[in-house]
């Protein structure tokens, strides 16, 4: 009943619908009254996504799903639209890139985002998407340029 269910709620195909089972099977376990209908309607209407734009969202990143709106996706989304002072900038931007919910506030992008107002780097898509996606590794290496190209 759930697979028909998200089938016909996102438009999904059986080869799509198996894809997002593979990426995250414990979706299976969630009840669709109590967590994905009320998700999928915040992600929808919070984004401004169409229902093709939904489908397109969950596809590339169905652990959302598993998120907590209270917990997780408000409060990241608050994070974006704080960090670049301008809620339509961050509504597109995590509406193009759904794994930005996925990174924590308080282990990653609170921290890296001090971290690039200290060496004065310009605080935008760009570089908020950097604090999330890249590695330690990639994000120092990241900072220590923007740093010798200021001087």
């Amino acid at each position: 009943y759930k697979l028909e269910w998200l089938k016909k709620r996102l438009d999904l195909d059986d080869g799509e619908i198996s894809k997002i089972i593979r990426k995250f099977p414990t979706l299976l376990g969630l009840s669709i009254d109590d967590n994905l209908e009320p998700k999928l309607e915040w992600i929808g209407d919070r984004l401004s996504l169409t229902e093709e734009d939904l489908s397109d969202f969950v596809r590339k990143f169905p652990t959302i799903l598993g998120l907590s709106i209270d917990d997780n996706l408000e409060p990241t989304l608050n994070f974006y639209i704080d960090a670049l002072e301008n809620e339509q900038d961050a509504l597109a931007l995590v509406a193009s890139n759904p794994s930005l919910f996925a990174y924590s506030l308080e282990n990653r992008l609170e921290p890296r985002l001090e971290e690039a107002l200290h060496a004065g780097i310009t605080v935008n898509a760009g570089s908020l998407r950097r604090m999330g996606q890249y590695t330690e590794d990639q994000w120092y290496g990241f900072l220590l340029k923007e740093l010798l190209l200021m001087n």
